[in-house]
């Protein structure tokens, strides 16, 4: 993942579920890079919990839920 060496994200958000790795190990590849990046990851999945560092954003949601999950993501900076 070369593209990410020349990135500083100010916040990121993916989904849970994708082809290939999951939002989670997306995560991770990106924290391991600029630990100081707010992530997001969105599931409609119950069962899974945020990994330390990330924010669940529970689908479907509403547009305060996104925004509350965009603050408790920037707090965690």
């Amino acid at each position: 993942m070369r593209w990410m060496a020349a990135l500083a994200p100010a916040l990121m958000i993916t989904d849970h579920v994708m082809p290939g790795m999951s939002g989670s190990m997306l995560a991770r590849e990106v924290l391991a890079r600029h630990p100081r990046t707010p992530v997001i990851v969105a599931s409609g999945h119950a069962d899974i919990g945020p990994a330390p560092g990330l924010v669940l954003l529970a689908k479907p949601f509403r547009l305060q839920d996104l925004r509350d999950c965009v603050e408790a993501a920037a707090a965690r900076r």
